[in-house]
């Protein structure tokens, strides 16, 4: 990050992919990915989450409120060698 960093024009990604066996999830900043997370791909917690990114896909919704801060989703979802790779925007509203 810079020295400019303003978290209410920023757009976050977070990235999920399948890389062997594991869910690696990556936030996406000015172009430069910080790995944050490993999860085992058959775990509970990966097929959860994997379940919540296809319904943010799937539903019309397209934003949450975190106490009182809105913030805008989109959830596009890629192949990458025949795997599912889920890429999760967030903005302020």
């Amino acid at each position: 990050m810079n020295g400019n960093y303003d978290p209410n024009s920023l757009t976050e990604k977070i990235e999920i992919e399948c890389k062997n066996g594991y869910e690696e999830i990556t936030v996406l900043q000015d172009n430069v990915g910080y790995g944050i997370a490993r999860l085992d791909s058959g775990s509970k917690e990966a097929t959860r989450l994997r379940e919540q990114l296809y319904s943010l896909h799937d539903s019309k919704k397209d934003s949450i409120r975190i106490g009182a801060t809105e913030y805008r989703l989109n959830v596009e979802i890629c192949e990458s060698f025949g795997e599912d790779v889920f890429r999760l925007a967030i903005k302020v509203n």
